[in-house]
């Protein structure tokens, strides 16, 4: 199973996150904290190259699709849910399992 954590910044997200993940055993993964890994560099960085947030998204929306592909079970993912009614929307529903 698949758990999604989502909320606006400083929260909480990420200490329930890891907790939740830990209790069950499941792999953790904050998104935003996956997308420096993956980008090489700070988000704030890669948000700044952008005039909004929907530039941003459609940047990093790719991290989240194969972040779903190599994860079918088992993980709780941390994301904050600017890109939900739109970019991110559409990847979450296309993978169900």
């Amino acid at each position: 199973m698949r758990i999604y954590i989502v909320g606006i910044s400083c929260v909480g997200k990420s200490t329930i996150g890891e907790l939740l993940a830990e209790k069950l055993n499941y792999k953790f993964v904050d998104f935003d904290w996956e997308v420096e890994r993956r980008m090489g560099e700070h988000i704030t960085h890669i948000k700044n190259r952008h005039f909004n947030g929907d530039g941003y998204r459609d940047e990093v929306k790719f991290i989240l699709e194969d972040l779903l592909l190599e994860n079918k079970d088992d993980i709780v993912i941390v994301m904050p849910p600017g890109g939900l009614f739109r970019q991110y929307s559409n990847i979450l529903r296309s993978h169900p399992d």
